[in-house]
């Protein structure tokens, strides 16, 4: 009898000590997971996507949209911080490009073609309200060098009023290479997001005369922290950015 009980009682301190270890076991994942998860990384700014619109000087290279995360395409929306947004083709193996055709206006020798697989900047649009239109900078870097880079540039001194129901980027970081901004309008907006969906372009109805918002850019090249004018170039694009 008292070696009937003393199995009983042995089987259920076992039974007992499987479901403890079980449970610490469970516990222990669970609280590994939790501090892993408090251990990680702020998340990651929105992905976005980036269409470049044909009837320009700039255009995609045949594949369509460049979507955040696919054949090593990194285009986001910075909503914290700089407020830029940035297509980066630099990330994959085989990294897709977008074509730039460059027609000489002054102080070059000649029109360029160039087919890049690098850059591009629209800077300070990720803060934006609904329907309205910023006149901001802009930068299409087109030849990575190894010390250095060559960039056509939009950057407006801001020195002017701006026309009614445009809001004009106000930053103390200007371009002498360029008189000419490019327009920013805010298409859709989510109260808990932001603007979701913008139109970036070289052209802009309030400004029929090309006083500040027009396709001509300042192309320069930069080895070594100088930064040398190539010339005025025309180089009109259009982008649609959703996140």
């Amino acid at each position: 009898m008292f070696n009937m009980k003393s199995r009983i009682m042995l089987m259920k301190a076992s039974s007992i000590c499987m479901l403890f270890s079980l449970t610490c076991l469970l516990g222990g994942d669970q609280f590994g997971a939790a501090a892993a998860q408090g251990k990680a990384k702020p998340a990651p700014s929105p992905r976005a996507s980036v269409t470049i619109n044909s009837g320009f000087d700039i255009s995609d290279d045949g594949s369509g949209t460049y979507v955040d995360g696919q054949s090593g395409v990194a285009a986001q929306i910075f909503t914290a911080g700089s407020y830029d947004m940035t297509l980066d083709l630099r990330q994959g193996s085989r990294p897709r490009s977008f074509n730039v055709s460059a027609e000489c206006l002054d102080g070059c020798d000649s029109n360029r073609i160039y087919s890049s697989g690098y850059y591009i900047t629209i800077r300070q649009i990720g803060n934006m309200q609904e329907d309205e239109t910023k006149w901001t900078r802009a930068h299409v870097y087109v030849e990575p060098q190894i010390k250095g880079t060559t960039v056509f540039s939009w950057c407006g001194d801001l020195n002017f009023t701006p026309p009614a129901g445009v809001t004009l980027l106000q930053t103390t970081n200007s371009c002498s290479y360029s008189d000419y901004l490019v327009s920013a309008t805010c298409n859709a907006y989510d109260s808990s997001k932001g603007c979701t969906d913008w139109t970036v372009s070289t052209v802009d109805d309030r400004d029929p005369e090309g006083l500040h918002v027009a396709p001509n850019s300042g192309l320069s090249q930069s080895i070594s922290r100088t930064m040398n004018l190539l010339g005025l170039y025309r180089t009109s694009f259009q982008l649609h950015v959703q996140r």
